[in-house]
């Protein structure tokens, strides 16, 4: 229906113009454009075509960073570039570079060699092959394989520098991304050598060192080390390979990496002299938990006291008497434990709480109190997560005791019901209001736990994590040269232990009042990278915020050696070029194995082509609007209207 439609439209058109076709065909010129671009409309057309252009242009990139000129081979590299041999259809197209690229004096600072960016540059003008005469040393921010693998044009690497005779470095750590606390773990170390075979050297991982005699024949050794991470957390884990004598380059020695370790499987001891209704429920969560191992005290005669057991956290949950109980608990707190005390209707604080909880105790409030959240409350996201307001309220609060953070606040009176704080090594939660049991009937979130799970085992896994640090700043190297950024890292942790993500985490050195904004790699782990000025040792402050509040706060030292970067490497590095040559389809050659007379570059055909969808091209019906416009005012003018 629309191809006939648009076919009557043509037919009419032509027929305005038949009895005055000799005065104004170019009239009719007009009007068949316009209801010719009226039916490419209609009909939803599509006017593609494609085409492949080759290119006879070859860019020679040639090298102009200071590693180059250090070693005197600036000039040499232009005579390699004007005597590689190319066919005469070719036009050979000099270009420089060094952190930037371009005809001429293309190189701009000398100072930093960037053969992505200059092979990424290239590659813009659509050349048909690229020779590259350079040392291969690269000192950008990535890896530049990949720029030009995505390039797609081939790469004729020439390598004209002097070789490294000796050199030490550390090439990759192999390890699991997370372990378990106290497991071992098996970490695999590799080294590069150049010039050292036979010769022995010392490979050091954290602590453990292996000292071996290298291979002749090979260029890399693998070393394995057993390591046990004992703290729960983000671990750094470093290898280094000690420096040998007459080695040319210091700042690969040793290599980073980062490891998750979570924390055991936590023992959880459940006291109890009074069981209540909620003894069920939260001994329940408790051992439905699987990273938890759970044993119970729980006295059923009147009088009896349990046992305190041996527990890396103890839950004391409506304790009426037993203060030899307490103060056993209380001891093991002060050597690292943790003990999350309940309050219940039956609760008496004898003088064995006043370790735990000074200040705690006395007559209990009653009333009715509605739970809000504390100002320290904010340092623990699963309490954020609980809806404080469709929750029963507390049918009494004990007094909470003269020290720690207040994490939820009970009545108007805004009286103390969550509390924690530090006792020796260890730490405290007394929960003051009472029943916290009821919260376990309220509806589920998200995940799976109720309201009274989320308290419970909040607290718990807080309690396991004494001694933990939340804020961990860590430099990606031990030493940097002094024209490159710093590179820091920071590892954010609840007081549970677990990422703390959307942080507004900040860098800075001490010497310098400005911060750099941190960015979010991934959940809780924060990077920065900044500018160091002159040499020597340097205090990196993070700061992290949420919202208002400073929540935590982390420092490094980290090392800046006065020779500049691009002076550390400087020799031949053919690994790199080679690998530049075999991804874009070109070769490697070294400056004195140039190819011979007859050679013939591998090179790039570029695809071109256009694709014209009239209907959803909006400078389409602007043109439909013109020339019927025109062709009015004309027919006007000649009297056709």
């Amino acid at each position: 229906m629309t191809i006939v439609v648009s076919g009557l439209l043509l037919l009419l058109g032509v027929a305005v113009y038949l009895r005055n076709l000799r005065a104004a065909w170019w009239l009719l010129l007009l009007r068949l454009a316009v209801l010719g671009l009226l039916v490419l409309v209609l009909v939803d057309a599509v006017i593609s075509r494609h085409w492949s252009r080759g290119s006879n242009r070859v860019i020679v990139l040639v090298d102009r960073s200071a590693s180059m000129e250090s070693r005197g081979l600036d000039t040499l590299a232009g005579r390699v570039a004007r005597e590689f041999p190319l066919p005469e259809r070719f036009e050979r197209v000099a270009w420089e570079f060094a952190d930037s690229a371009g005809p001429g004096a293309g190189a701009a600072d000398a100072a930093r060699t960037r053969l992505g960016r200059a092979l990424e540059l290239a590659a813009r003008s659509r050349p048909a092959a690229v020779v590259l005469v350079s040392d291969g040393q690269d000192n950008g921010e990535r890896d530049p394989v990949e720029p030009a693998r995505r390039a797609a044009v081939p790469v004729y690497a020439v390598g004209c520098g002097l070789g490294t005779d000796r050199n030490a470095s550390a090439e990759e750590i192999r390890l699991p991304d997370e372990v378990y606390a106290g497991d071992t773990v098996t970490i695999a170390g590799r080294i590069g050598y150049r010039g050292l075979g036979g010769e022995a050297v010392t490979v050091r991982l954290n602590s453990a060192a292996e000292r071996a005699a290298l291979p002749a024949e090979t260029a890399e050794r693998e070393f394995l080390f057993r390591e046990v991470f004992d703290r729960p957390g983000r671990a750094v884990v470093r290898l280094a390979v000690d420096s040998v004598p007459g080695e040319s380059d210091f700042l690969d020695n040793e290599l980073l990496a980062a490891i998750e370790v979570r924390p055991a499987r936590v023992r959880v001891r459940y006291l109890t002299d009074r069981p209540h209704p909620g003894t069920r429920l939260v001994l329940r969560l408790l051992e439905d938990d699987p990273r938890l191992d759970v044993s119970r005290g729980v006295a059923l005669t009147p009088g009896e006291s349990p046992a305190a057991g041996e527990a890396d956290v103890y839950i004391l949950d409506n304790i009426s008497g037993g203060d030899e109980l307490v103060r056993q608990v209380a001891a093991r707190v002060s050597e690292g434990a943790g003990a999350l005390v309940v309050a219940g209707p039956d609760s008496r604080y004898g003088p064995g709480f006043e370790t735990l909880l000074p200040g705690s105790g006395g007559p209990a409030r009653a009333g009715e109190f509605a739970v809000r959240p504390g100002p320290a409350g904010v340092a623990q996201p699963w309490l954020e997560a609980i809806e404080l307001a469709g929750l029963p309220p507390f049918g009494g609060v004990f007094p909470a005791g003269r020290a720690g953070e207040t994490w939820l606040l009970a009545g108007d009176d805004s009286l103390p019901a969550v509390v924690a704080r530090r006792a020796g090594r260890g730490r405290v939660v007394h929960v003051a209001g009472y029943p916290a049991w009821r919260w376990g009937f309220r509806v589920r979130v998200p995940g799976g736990t109720d309201p009274l799970g989320q308290l419970v085992l909040g607290a718990v896994r807080w309690l396991a994590a004494a001694g933990q640090d939340q804020f961990r700043l860590y430099p990606e190297r031990a030493a940097f040269y002094r024209d490159e950024p710093v590179r820091v890292r920071m590892d954010a942790r609840t007081g549970d232990g677990s990422p703390w993500p959307g942080l507004d985490a900040r860098a800075r050195l001490d010497t310098a009042s400005a911060a750099v904004p941190m960015t979010e790699n991934r959940p809780g782990e924060y990077a920065a990278e900044l500018a160091v000025a002159e040499a020597g040792t340097h205090r990196v402050i993070a700061d992290a915020r949420s919202g208002d509040s400073l929540v935590g706060r982390a420092e490094a030292d980290v090392v800046v050696l006065d020779r500049p970067l691009e002076l550390a490497r400087t020799g031949l590095n053919r690994g790199l070029l080679e690998r530049l040559a075999s991804v874009t389809g070109g070769e490697y050659f070294h400056r004195d194995s140039l190819p011979g007379p007859g050679f013939e570059p591998q090179t790039r055909t570029w695809q071109r082509g256009f694709r014209l969808e009239p209907r959803r091209t909006p400078w389409v019906y602007v043109l439909i609007a013109l020339l019927f416009c025109l062709e009015w005012v004309l027919r006007r003018r000649q009297g056709l209207l």
